[in-house]
């Protein structure tokens, strides 16, 4: 991680309650710096205090919003902006486009989870550092090709900064030249000199094979387009086997005839900042508590198996499951001690199920569990093994509370046009049928 000091964060919170919340949590690890409740004092506290990281409120006091407020600080100054909201989803929807526009590093929901919130805030924190780091690298490209242009290539002192490579291919001879401080590092460097010629073949060869596909697409529409410079991201093998990310940027040079002669460009090392952003997307898509897929994920997981079994005609299972009695444990027990029985439904549900199977938590004690590549006679028998399970671990009396679920499962027809919604639905009332027949049956 490159976050190495306290965040100053600036908090934009009109509810008294939730900023005090907020910065009790947030305090013993960060400095909070102040808090405004409307457009023009969150303004005014921003261009005083000079915070490293924003905590926007989208509903505050006043006409304007916190999308506005946002707009109006980036006009300022560029800093990581997280939304909180405790707006309904389907208001949320309607401002969708704003927020994209408005360009946040994160989007929560209220009721906030603190330890998220605190992960979220030094993930986004870490990666606006890093694209700082991107952007002063790319001034050093800028500078590097205008004394590229006046004397023909490779100006040492720009290799003191370990993280770049300077670049030259010949268009008329495929000759590759690259230089510079870990060129030793890459599997291309035989000799682990800091300059090598190579064919480009040879650099090509040691990229990740889907990346050089891309890359290779991407340099020919360069050419053909006739354009001045280009960009692309990909993999590369290093010496110790692993591939790190590379972002290499170009300008193309003609002779005087106007004929494109040769490529010189940069190799930058990007691999900290993809780090970066799969930590971001990774914890976005988990559900905090049980770290299975969240409702978002699940239901693109749900879309994305009935697309499959309807191309290629391939059986497909799911089963939407209620954890049973979860509502009196939390009045009985205590909310943790029905946290703890969500977690031991959910170790269950990994124990029994198959590697390729998906578990999504789509809310408080709903579960969905997606079978591919499985008919409803083979999913029943997990589900058979899960409550199974279930029973032995009644039987152990470890816990103060019985672990049991009410599900409908059904296999999808491929031939039908049902949406991953609709099947959910489904689902549901299957659900609520078993529910209804186990209530039937004890009372």
């Amino acid at each position: 991680m490159i976050l190495l000091k306290s965040i100053r964060i600036l908090v934009v919170e009109d509810d008294l309650f939730s900023f005090k919340l907020i910065k009790k949590y947030l305090s013993k690890d960060h400095q909070i710096i102040g808090n405004a409740v409307s457009t023009d004092q969150a303004v005014e506290l921003f261009e005083k205090t000079v915070p490293d990281l924003v905590i926007m409120d989208i509903k505050l006091e006043g006409s304007l919003d916190g999308i506005h407020a946002s707009e109006m600080i980036n006009e300022i100054r560029t800093v990581p902006i997280i939304y909180i909201t405790g707006t309904d989803p389907e208001n949320t929807r309607l401002l969708k486009k704003r927020i994209i526009r408005s360009h946040p590093y994160a989007f929560l929901r209220k009721p906030l989870n603190f330890e998220e919130l605190k992960m979220i805030i030094e993930l986004s924190y870490e990666k606006f550092l890093t694209e700082n780091k991107l952007i002063e690298l790319n001034d050093q490209l800028i500078r590097l090709t205008r004394e590229a242009e006046k004397y023909q290539f490779l100006i040492q002192s720009a290799l003191e900064d370990g993280n770049i490579l300077i670049w030259e291919y010949n268009l008329s001879n495929g000759q590759y030249m690259v230089s510079g401080n870990w060129l030793k590092q890459l599997a291309v460097n035989r000799d682990n000199g800091l300059t090598q010629m190579l064919d480009f073949k040879k650099w090509q060869e040691n990229v990740f094979l889907p990346d050089s596909i891309r890359a290779e697409k991407e340099l020919r529409n360069f050419l053909e387009n006739g354009e001045i410079g280009f960009e692309t991201e990909y993999r590369i093998l290093t010496n110790d086997s692993h591939y790190i990310w590379i972002l290499t940027k170009g300008k193309v040079f003609e002779s005087r005839k106007g004929t494109p002669v040769k490529l010189i460009g940069t190799h930058l090392n990007i691999s900290a900042r993809k780090a970066a952003e799969k930590k971001i997307e990774t914890y976005a898509a988990q559900d905090s508590l049980t770290k299975t897929l969240n409702r978002k994920m699940g239901m693109q997981s749900l879309s994305h198996q009935i697309l499959k079994a309807r191309k290629g005609k391939i059986p497909f299972t799911a089963a939407y499951l209620d954890i049973d009695g979860l509502k009196h444990v939390n009045d009985t027990f205590g909310h943790k001690m029905g946290d703890e029985l969500i977690l031991q439904m959910v170790n269950v549900f990994r124990s029994c199920l198959r590697e390729t199977d998906i578990i999504s938590r789509l809310g408080g004690d709903e579960f969905l569990l997606l079978f591919p590549n499985c008919g409803y006679e083979n999913a029943e028998k997990i589900m058979n093994r899960i409550n199974s399970e279930f029973s032995n671990q009644n039987l152990d009396g470890m816990f103060p509370f019985f672990m049991s679920g009410s599900y409908g499962m059904t296999e999808y027809d491929v031939s039908s046009s049902l949406s991953a919604e609709e099947f959910l639905s489904q689902l549901d009332q299957l659900m609520y049928e078993q529910k209804k027949n186990k209530e039937y049956h004890r009372n």
